[in-house]
């Protein structure tokens, strides 16, 4: 836990409010912004007393004056931070879940940290003049980057036992079920990016609005272009283009494309999963690209790629 809290957040509100008044937008300042607002992520959790998973952010609202969380009917986003009197009120979509939830709210807390927070009202921080499309990009980046470390702090992620006997997708499934939050935001905003051996694989998310639209992304291990197989850029465009052409999602032609991909992949050493989740009316897939081996997984940024064959 972070020696003394209070100065870390303070810091993070510090750093935030030169970069915002700033004159120019530079890589360095933001990295600091982010490395301020991960160590405050820290810092909160410290104040609330909190050393386990999974993170209580009913606990840690009040160190940012959230007054109240509030289910509303938002359009086009999943949460929105409301000023209100002296604090803030966080409106969240109601056709999001719980664990869809607890990602808005921990995102919207990661934007009090662009409000002055000094006098009654809280204030957003000033931008500069035609930059502030180029601030909001920034801003919400650092906010998930916020989320992530505030409900899968990466000390914690890595401390937890090794899931033995299980596939690299069912103990990413578990490290989400154990932080409360989705499969598709514990893989893209914390494991990809930072936990061994996920650092090695490529995640595939589709989801299907119910319009008969596929919505497809993909996402990298920090590592993954590096240790994977060239011919893996070849499977992933192949299995983000069967995910895309399938309006319903996993039904029995997309079942044997991605048993027919998995197959072919076996032969260069790589592993395909993948799982269904439905999420109200909208359904996703995720498919993980990674490397085959026959040690367990083991959770930790060190030692050698692992993943047990199905």
């Amino acid at each position: 836990m972070i020696a003394d809290p209070a100065r870390a957040i303070a810091r993070a509100e510090a750093i935030a409010a030169t970069v915002a008044g700033s004159q120019y937008l530079e890589c360095a300042s933001w990295s600091a912004v982010r490395t301020s607002l991960l160590a405050a992520a820290d810092a909160l959790r410290s104040l609330s007393g909190q050393v386990t998973l999974p993170v209580e952010l009913g606990r840690i609202m009040s160190e940012r004056r959230v007054r109240s969380i509030d289910v509303a009917p938002l359009s086009g986003a999943d949460g929105r931070l409301v000023p209100d009197g002296e604090g803030f009120r966080i409106l969240v979509s109601q056709d999001t879940g719980e664990v869809r939830r607890r990602a808005t709210i921990a995102h919207e807390l990661g934007h009090t940290f662009f409000f002055d927070l000094r006098s009654g009202r809280p204030e957003r921080l000033p931008r500069s003049r035609g930059r502030a499309s180029r601030f909001h990009v920034r801003e919400e980046d650092i906010c998930w980057a916020f989320a992530a470390e505030l409900l899968m702090p990466q000390g914690l992620v890595e401390e937890l036992p090794a899931l033995h006997n299980r596939s690299l997708l069912e103990t990413a499934e578990r490290i989400a079920a154990r932080c409360r939050v989705s499969l598709e935001f514990a893989l893209r905003r914390r494991l990809l990016k930072d936990i061994f051996p996920f650092t090695d694989c490529v995640a595939l998310f589709s989801s299907d609005s119910g319009a008969g639209v596929q919505r497809v992304g993909r996402c990298w291990g920090s590592r993954a272009r590096r240790s994977l197989p060239s011919q893996v850029s070849v499977l992933t465009t192949a299995v983000k283009s069967a995910l895309r052409e399938h309006s319903l999602a996993l039904d029995p032609a997309l079942n044997t494309l991605l048993a027919d991909a998995r197959e072919a992949a076996a032969r260069s050493g790589v592993s395909v999963e993948w799982s269904e989740r439905g999420l109200g009316t909208e359904h996703r897939v995720v498919v993980v690209i990674g490397p085959c081996s026959t040690v367990p997984p083991r959770i930790g940024l060190d030692g050698p790629a692992a993943h047990l064959p199905r």
